[in-house]
């Protein structure tokens, strides 16, 4: 054999090298080939129904060619969300009920930042709708919403701290005796008509909301020459409403 060079030793050492892994790397290919898919390898039951694509690839070695099935699993197309169901009577009355006295809060609000005779105005049309949504909520079935019931009591001592009875404590009546109003003046009437509702809705009321609108309705029937029962019904008292 010819003598060689350190440079040459080196090409002949990296060359095998080479020629080494490449043959690593064909066995690799073709034991990888060769080996059979499992079920259970590719996170699949037996009874798996998920959908399988199969896609079929050439694996080239030096002497000979392989075919390999590769597997690629697809999910199946996750299902619409169910529609929700429509609501019922129930479930109507009680938005509506929501809305009327979101309304009239609103009303008695903006009645203490308008112009005197604005919010007059608006301070009866407050007290109207929340006399109203009072004797709703007290007629609905079942006596309303739980929460709906506890906004009642804030709802009239609003209505009673506004308006002409403005002022930092409510159902202060003697400034309606001192300004002249007597039973039948309109504002005297609206006020009698929301206390009654709330002495209808006081079975949903904590004992403490129950003796303050005992001493509002005693007050206001003193005051004009008891126009106002002492006692009202309630709203177990009271038929149901039948949607």
């Amino acid at each position: 054999m010819a003598p060689v060079s350190g440079k040459q030793k080196k090409a002949l050492l990296q060359a095998q090298r080479r020629l080494k892994a490449a043959r690593a790397r064909s066995n690799e290919a073709a034991a990888a080939a060769a080996a059979p898919l499992r079920w259970w390898e590719l996170g699949l039951a037996p009874s798996d129904t998920r959908v399988l694509r199969v896609r079929l690839s050439l694996v080239r070695a030096r002497r000979s060619s392989r075919v390999r099935a590769a597997f690629h699993i697809l999910a199946p197309p996750a299902p619409p969300p169910p529609a929700p169901p429509p609501p019922t009577p129930a479930e109507r009355r009680a938005a509506q009920l929501r809305r009327q006295l979101q309304q009239a809060e609103d009303s008695l609000r903006r009645s203490g930042r308008s112009t005197p005779a604005e919010g007059l105005a608006l301070w009866r049309r407050g007290v109207e709708g929340a006399a109203g949504t009072i004797e709703g909520v007290c007629g609905a079935a079942g006596g309303g919403e739980g929460e709906t019931r506890r906004r009642l009591f804030p709802l009239g001592q609003l209505a009673l701290q506004s308006g002409p009875l403005k002022g930092a404590q409510p159902a202060r009546f003697r400034r309606l005796v001192r300004d002249a109003y007597d039973g039948s003046h309109p504002d005297v009437q609206l006020i009698e008509k929301l206390l009654q509702a709330l002495g209808g809705a006081a079975e949903g009321m904590t004992e403490q909301q129950r003796l303050t609108l005992s001493k509002w309705r005693e007050d206001f029937a003193e005051r004009f020459d008891g126009s106002l029962p002492k006692e009202a019904a309630s709203c177990e008292d009271e038929p149901m409403a039948q949607e």
